[in-house]
């Protein structure tokens, strides 16, 4: 299991955060499924070959940031 948090803002637009235990779905995917009162968020975390990168999508997280802000996207390790 891993520890994974995500935030996300877009100045006076949304912000959002989120955080868990994220569960190892194979040997380059993370899965991290979040329920709060009726709301639901799943965050797919998919890693480079080299490790070095990762994507980020979400899944139904809306409630979590707001209509302007979203989790997905891309970083690079340095």
């Amino acid at each position: 299991m891993y520890s994974v948090a995500a935030f996300t803002g877009i100045p006076n637009a949304c912000s959002g955060t989120v955080s868990g235990v994220a569960r190892r779905i194979n040997t380059d995917t993370l899965r991290l499924s979040l329920k709060e009162d009726e709301a639901a968020c799943e965050l797919t975390l998919r890693f480079g070959a080299d490790r070095k990168r990762v994507r980020m999508e979400e899944q139904g997280c809306g409630d979590f940031h707001g209509p302007a802000c979203s989790f997905d996207g891309a970083l690079t390790r340095r």
